[in-house]
C-alpha cells in the first residue's frame, strides 16, 4: 500500500507557561495515542511556543500539557471536539498535499500575510 507523504504542520500555544508539550493521536499506532509527549519550544520572540510535526493527511486530536501536568485545550487557536468519552480535545485537520498546494497557490505569501492584509482592511 502506498503511504501518503507527510506535511509539515505547526502547532502553537500562545499563552504563558514554564513548559508546554502536546499529546494526541499523532501516531499511526493507535496503542501509542496519547502516550508520546511532544515538547513545544518557546519561539525567538518568546511570545508563544510551537512544534512542527510531519503528519500524514488526516484528522488529529490533541491536548496541551502545561508545566508538566496541567492538561488543557486552546479554544482560540484550534477547533474542539468531544472524543465520545466525555473529553474535549483540540482538533487539527491536515489536508492532502494537492489541497495544501492549492491553498499555497491561492495565498502565496502565506497565512500570516493574509491575516495582516485583513488587519489592514479593518483599519481603513
Amino acid at each position: 500500500m502506498l503511504q501518503q507523504a507527510t506535511i509539515e504542520t505547526t502547532i502553537v500555544w500562545p499563552g504563558e507557561a514554564d513548559s508546554v508539550a502536546i499529546r494526541g493521536t499523532f501516531s499511526d499506532d493507535k496503542a501509542q495515542w496519547w502516550q508520546e509527549t511532544i515538547p513545544l519550544k518557546r519561539t525567538v520572540s518568546g511570545a508563544q511556543y510551537s512544534a512542527t510535526l510531519a503528519l500524514r493527511p488526516g484528522r488529529y486530536e490533541f491536548k496541551y500539557v502545561l508545566n508538566g501536568g496541567d492538561w488543557c485545550i486552546s479554544t482560540d487557536m484550534y477547533d474542539c471536539a468531544s472524543d465520545g468519552d466525555g473529553n474535549t480535545n483540540n482538533v487539527i485537520v491536515v489536508p492532502a498535499k494537492e489541497t495544501a498546494d492549492s491553498e499555497a497557490k491561492r495565498h502565496p505569501d502565506g497565512y500570516q500575510d493574509k491575516a495582516s492584509s485583513l488587519q489592514g482592511e479593518q483599519q481603513k
